[in-house]
């Protein structure tokens, strides 16, 4: 099956057009310019960029110079994104054919790269470049026509994102039943949580298991919290096994998860645990998670996995932290004796944390779960740790009415279309940036 390519303009629909740049320092990316390229990719579509350089032609910059500019723009988008640079370096007087909207740059690669250019497209901000598609039998997008202004707008008229169908009901939700954490990690926002009361009181939570049961949820209660720091939480759990379809799932740093309360979770019937150990040696241990004891922590979670049952799912995770690839490697070796999985994962960044731009992808995240603050209210995500997106009040509403509510209806119509930057909390959130999502093509 042939390829279908986009061909993209470069000055002035990729980049900032300051005339015949020949400084790559001043190269700037037009806002969206990367979003629109990740999502052409992800849709199939083989990324060409075409340009008309006529400053070399008349004199004014070197091809040396144009190269320089185009590896700069590279080095900001991604190589990988780009499949080939075409460039026509004529002056207009020369009459070449390889001037857009001439069409020879692109016939000379068509047999190397296997193009269907009748299902192709070309993109750019001149009448030139909306008609080098066209003269090649393709479809040609014109910025600043029929509301189209940047790039990522000429996107949206190719390709967008199937919308997923929600049920009427999440599978899992997770339940801040406190605040509390008994580690203080540097790297971990728990300690930025202000919000009251510290206890979740008991009417509340008890509610939003009652408003669920039968469901087959999966409830996980805890949010940026320890959950063994709740003093209550082997009666939650008791009151949640009173539904039998409910399963439990928890993420503990192990501390409080003694060989006392583990004989009492596993005679309740806990379904998943995932221990967040982050070293194998306990001197770096203690560098990380900072307040609690390696050696309780070691011990806690290897009783805890020998004396799980084949059905209890138990995971041992690590962070990848940087230069940390022995430990990481005697990590695995050590605890895939013990637990049934060991993950070494990333360090997530929250959102707010550092990002600088939107990313234009749909969310996993609001797809199947639900959360919900100390003081009942409702988050549309677990990652939300200054309560920019609350969508309910459990103690107002049930937790049916808020899943399928307005405001979280609202929120999954605009993550759907990838256009996190329409929502505060999402705006500057890169969670998934390397997840595929499946994607309507016209």
């Amino acid at each position: 099956m042939s390829n279908r390519a986009i061909f993209i303009d470069r000055d002035g629909t990729m980049i900032i057009d300051h005339g015949y740049i020949k400084d790559p320092n001043i190269v700037e990316l037009i806002p969206g310019t990367k979003q629109a390229l990740e999502m052409l990719k992800s849709a199939g579509f083989m990324l060409f960029i075409v340009t008309n350089q006529s400053g070399v032609g008349r004199g004014m910059m070197k091809v040396s110079d144009v190269e320089a500019v185009n590896a700069r723009l590279l080095q900001l988008i991604g190589k990988d994104l780009i499949t080939q640079i075409l460039t026509c370096y004529h002056a207009p007087e020369e009459n070449c054919n390889c001037r857009k909207p001439n069409t020879k740059l692109i016939e000379d690669i068509k047999l190397k790269y296997d193009l269907d250019l009748s299902n192709s497209y070309s993109i750019g901000d001149k009448d030139s470049d909306k008609q080098l598609a066209e003269n090649l039998g393709g479809k040609g997008i014109k910025i600043g026509e029929n509301n189209i202004n940047t790039l990522l707008d000429a996107v949206k008229q190719i390709a967008s994102f199937k919308p997923y169908t929600y049920k009427n009901k999440p599978d899992h939700i997770q339940i801040e039943t406190t605040i509390v954490c008994n580690a203080k990690c540097d790297f971990c926002t728990q300690r930025k949580v202000t919000r009251r009361p510290k206890r979740m009181e008991d009417n509340v939570w008890k509610k939003i298991i009652d408003d669920t049961r039968g469901w087959g949820v999966s409830y996980r209660p805890f949010l940026l919290n320890e959950p063994f720091a709740d003093t209550r939480m082997l009666d939650i759990c008791r009151y949640i096994k009173q539904d039998k379809t409910a399963k439990i799932e928890f993420n503990t740093n192990g501390s409080l998860l003694s060989p006392k309360v583990t004989d009492s979770l596993l005679e309740i019937g806990v379904d998943i645990v995932r221990f967040s150990i982050d070293g194998f040696f306990e001197q770096e241990y203690n560098k990380r998670r900072k307040g609690l004891d390696f050696k309780t922590v070691e011990n806690n979670t290897e009783y805890f996995c020998k004396n799980a049952g084949k059905d209890v799912f138990t995971e041992v995770r690590m962070i990848a932290f940087p230069n940390t690839e022995k430990e990481q490697n005697l990590f695995n070796e050590k605890w895939t004796k013990i637990a049934k999985n060991v993950l070494v994962t990333e360090l997530y960044r929250y959102p707010w944390e550092g990002q600088t731009e939107p990313l234009y992808k749909p969310c996993l995240k609001i797809r199947k779960e639900m959360f919900f603050y100390v003081d009942g209210r409702a988050t549309l995500c677990c990652w939300d740790t200054n309560e920019r997106g609350v969508i309910g009040d459990v103690k107002e509403q049930t937790v049916s009415e808020i899943w399928n509510g307005e405001p979280l209806k609202s929120y999954r119509n605009i993550l759907d279309n990838g256009e996190r930057d329409k929502i505060l909390l999402c705006s500057r959130c890169d969670a998934y940036k390397n997840a595929n999502f499946d994607m309507n093509i016209k």
